[in-house]
């Protein structure tokens, strides 16, 4: 029996990859669209470093590599979709080292993360690189395939925003067509992706949607309008990392807990976006936040038990009464 739910484990795991494994492909496929084949080379340098260290990882630890050990795969690709286009093919593979090694070989694998490698991975890239992931090229340029590319840069749409929140950015915005990191401002995409992610269990269902409500709440609260609303999901990654960082199904608890995880995040976040102004308030908001969720993940399971226990103690009590009366 053990046995039958640990391989029923496995393959849920394995679904789950591979459906954020195609949520994420739609979107590199636009950003192909938007910036030439170089994209395609990213992705496939960032997925196949990611991979290719986990499997050195898993291989050190003497374990076997399964179907779920593929969520390295998405964790190229995620960083992929949060560089801008014109990023060096060896900045992205460094990054690919601090969010394998870092972010997820330090603590021991995919089942015992403390935090989202792939925000490790970009949070020390920001530290390291800050001036080179912060400037982007114009969407519908055909980029060079080499290391280093001359292109004219631009500041990303989020710190046009900051800059002149009056700024009229929704139509392309809902079309992830302005100057940011490539993947993450499609709207319309990202929230085809967000409903097909929901129906299929492959994020944490509750941290999300409150994280979303609550963001979309305080907003309303601020007197904002739809098209503000717009802006402040599409800007600074909002939308992209609270499907991937914040919901990441390995770091988000479920139930009340993340219902709490949720709501503190899409605070948390808001005043990183508002008032502090980060571009990458999302990411900032997956690192701080997710000791908590694994705090709020193990009095989860406490709680279950302390419950199982309780239920099995009243069945034991019951049958002794039963018998008793016989």
């Amino acid at each position: 029996m053990h046995r039958k739910t640990a391989a029923l484990h496995r393959k849920t795991a394995a679904a789950v990859v591979l459906d954020l494994f195609l949520v994420q492909l739609a979107l590199l496929i636009l950003s192909g669209y938007y910036y030439g084949i170089r994209v395609l080379i990213l992705a496939l340098i960032a997925s196949g470093t990611c991979l290719a260290l986990d499997a050195v990882c898993l291989h050190l630890r003497n374990q076997p590599i399964r179907a779920a050990h593929l969520d390295a795969v998405n964790t190229g690709l995620t960083l992929t979709l949060m560089m801008p286009a014109s990023v060096r093919y060896d900045t992205l593979i460094i990054t690919c080292f601090a969010a394998i090694i870092i972010g997820k070989a330090l603590f021991g694998g995919r089942v015992n993360l403390l935090f989202p490698p792939a925000a490790v991975g970009y949070t020390f890239s920001i530290l390291a690189f800050g001036t080179e992931l912060l400037q982007f090229p114009q969407p519908y340029t055909a980029l060079p395939l080499g290391n280093q590319i001359d292109a004219a840069y631009t500041m990303s749409a989020s710190a046009q925003f900051h800059a002149n929140r009056m700024i009229d950015l929704s139509d392309k915005l809902l079309l992830g067509a302005l100057p940011g990191p490539m993947g993450t401002g499609c709207i319309l995409l990202l929230t085809v992706g967000v409903f097909i992610l929901i129906a299929r269990r492959s994020v944490a269902i509750s941290t999300l949607v409150t994280f979303l409500l609550e963001y979309l709440l305080m907003s309303l609260l601020a007197g904002a309008d739809f098209d503000y609303m717009i802006k402040l999901l599409g800007c600074n990654m909002t939308l992209f990392g609270a499907v991937f960082l914040i919901a990441d199904q390995r770091i988000a608890p479920k139930s009340l807990g993340g219902i709490l995880y949720g709501f503190l995040a899409a605070i948390l976040s808001m005043y990183l976006t508002t008032f502090a102004e980060i571009e990458y308030a999302v990411v900032i908001t997956a690192i701080l936040l997710s000791p908590l969720a694994q705090f709020l993940k193990s009095q989860s399971w406490q709680m279950e038990y302390a419950r199982r226990r309780r239920q099995y103690r009243r069945t034991h009590r019951e049958q002794e009464v039963e018998q008793h009366e016989r």
